[in-house]
């Protein structure tokens, strides 16, 4: 009988405190974009509608790619 193993050798490319603080960079310029104006008008908008930062963000988290325990792990 053939028996296939599938082993998970977790190999990352940024440290857990760096990818968590390029997620936050990332989140933020998304969220809020880079110029004074238009920061200013989507906080607005945030305060007026907060359900729809915390889906923007969920979104964000996801699409930079979620936890960084399954991020870019290398596998065999």
């Amino acid at each position: 009988m053939n028996m296939n193993y599938f082993y998970d050798i977790p190999v990352y490319r940024l440290k857990k405190e760096k990818y968590y603080k390029e997620l936050e960079e990332y989140k933020k310029v998304h969220l809020f974009g880079s110029d004074d104006n238009e920061i200013k008008l989507k906080k607005k908008f945030y305060q007026k509608y907060p359900d729809r930062k915390i889906l923007f963000e969920e979104h964000l988290f996801k699409k930079f790619g979620g936890i960084w325990e399954f991020n870019e792990i290398i596998g065999i």
